[in-house]
């Protein structure tokens, strides 16, 4: 049997050239009459094909909680107490979702469109900096207006307040959003939501270089939860740009402070274009045991090296990384690391030679 996601595939590939690419997932299901989903006829969404036999067939999207919890329950029943109602198990398809797509809805609004960015957590931002500033879209949403943007945003924060009121948890909540990267068709996904989130706004596609350069991968205003009036609080982008630099600043300060206060622990010592990472167990260790080596000059894919002997890769590392073991107790000494590596043998020995710039905590 397919999964979910070859069918979904496989659907997307039989849209005609032209047509609204925008599938939900929808499910099947055959009854012997239609006495046992009787109070379940009159539910809007609910497609019923009524056959010559008396039977019914029940089409139902994958958001029909309703409809979905019904089946459930009946499917349980046949399980248990054998087959009555149910011709054959439910089965799933993918389908345009006729007359309420939100794809079909905002293609006919009016403009100007704008283009967003979802930030579930706010630390995320120096990611999505990067991510600009190399030419990458991050995931970059283009919405119909300005009012579907801020329609969006308040959608997730609804959530997040309707979560807050049944949980007591800080945690992040999940939530099922449109996908709006144009990049691909439009599909709901899931995605989270807290506090600190944010939905940044460009007036142009901020993943255009030039777009890029011109406001060095600040937005033009962004969207943050208002938690103390429960609202919507808007902050112009220069003034958030204004704000997230001193933030920045702010929490460098902080972490040179505790490097200065803390000279034991993880250290980075930064010697001859290389980042070895390594950690000391008091303040006049010259060495201890080795976590890490990032040569940029290295084309060699990343690895993890254990003590044994055995290698493997690291896939979304950059190239030139060696890691050492798995965790702190696991990292070899720089003896043992120079005979793992022979070719950073020299660096080990710069760093108890106190060669290179270190710092720690």
């Amino acid at each position: 049997m397919p999964e979910l996601e070859d069918l979904y595939q496989q659907a997307l590939a039989a849209v005609p050239d032209g047509a609204c690419r925008m599938l939900v997932a929808y499910s099947r299901a055959r009854f012997t009459g239609p006495d046992p989903v009787a109070d379940l006829l009159d539910d809007e969404r609910l497609i019923v094909d009524r056959h010559h036999d008396g039977s019914v067939t029940l089409v139902w999207d994958q958001f029909n909680t309703r409809i979905l919890a019904a089946v459930i329950e009946l499917t349980m029943q046949e399980l248990h107490q054998g087959p009555r109602y149910l011709s054959a198990p439910p089965e799933q398809f993918f389908a345009h979702p006729d007359g309420w797509c939100p794809a079909c809805a905002e293609s006919s609004m009016p403009g100007p469109e704008v283009w967003g960015i979802w930030l579930a957590q706010d630390w995320e931002r120096a990611h999505v900096r990067a991510a600009l500033r190399a030419g990458e879209q991050y995931d970059v949403h283009r919405f119909a207006n300005r009012t579907v943007a801020e329609a969006a945003a308040r959608g997730n924060f609804a959530a997040l307040l309707r979560a807050r009121r049944r949980w007591a948890s800080r945690t992040l909540v999940e939530i099922t959003v449109l996908d709006r990267d144009p990049r691909t068709a439009p599909r709901y996904r899931l995605d989270f939501v807290a506090e600190h989130s944010q939905l940044r706004l460009w007036h142009e596609n901020p993943a255009e270089p030039a777009v890029a350069r011109r406001n060095r991968q600040w937005p033009d205003e962004v969207l943050l939860f208002d938690p103390g009036a429960d609202r919507i609080a808007t902050v112009p982008g220069p003034d958030f740009a204004e704000q997230a630099d001193a933030a920045d600043a702010a929490a460098e300060t902080r972490r040179a402070r505790q490097r200065a206060a803390n000279p034991v622990g993880f250290q980075v010592t930064t010697l001859d274009g290389c980042q070895i990472t390594w950690y000391r167990e008091a303040a006049d260790d010259r060495e201890g045991g080795l976590c890490s080596i990032l040569d940029p000059g290295s084309a060699e894919p990343a690895q993890r090296l254990l003590d044994d002997g055995a290698a493997e890769s690291i896939d979304g590392a950059p190239r030139g990384l060696t890691v050492y073991g798995r965790h702190r107790h696991d990292r070899p000494s720089f003896a043992r690391a120079a005979a793992m590596t022979p070719q950073y043998a020299y660096l080990l020995t710069g760093i108890t030679e106190g060669r290179g710039s270190t710092a720690g905590g």
